[in-house]
C-alpha cells in the first residue's frame, strides 16, 4: 500500500510566501503612500490647523467689536448723563431766575 504522507509541500509554503509578502506591499503603500494613511493624516492635522486658526482670528476679530460696540456705548451713556446734568442746571437757573422775578 502506499503511504499518505502528512505536511506541507514546498510549493505550497512559497505560495503561501508570496501571497504574504504582496498582502504587506499593498498594506504598507496604503499607510505610507502620497494617498495613504499617514498622508491623510497629515492633511486632516493641516486643515484642523488651519480651521483653529480662522476660528482664533474670528474669536479675536468679534472681541474686538464687541469692545468698540462697548466703548461707544459708554460713550453714550455719558453723553446721556451730561445732557441729564446740564438739564438739571438749567431747570436750576430757570427757577431761579424766577425767584428772582418775583
Amino acid at each position: 500500500m502506499l503511504k499518505t504522507k502528512k505536511g506541507i509541500t514546498l510549493v505550497a509554503l512559497v505560495v503561501t510566501i508570496v501571497i504574504l509578502l504582496i498582502l504587506a506591499g499593498v498594506s504598507v503603500n496604503l499607510v505610507l503612500g502620497n494617498s495613504g494613511i499617514i498622508g491623510k493624516a497629515k492633511e486632516a492635522r493641516e486643515k484642523t490647523s488651519q480651521g483653529q486658526m480662522n476660528t482664533q482670528k474670528e474669536i479675536l476679530g468679534n472681541g474686538i467689536l464687541v469692545g468698540i460696540c462697548q466703548q461707544e456705548l459708554r460713550q453714550r451713556q455719558n453723553l446721556v448723563m451730561w445732557m441729564k446734568i446740564l438739564k438739571s442746571i438749567f431747570q436750576m437757573e430757570q427757577l431761579l431766575s424766577l425767584k428772582d422775578l418775583k
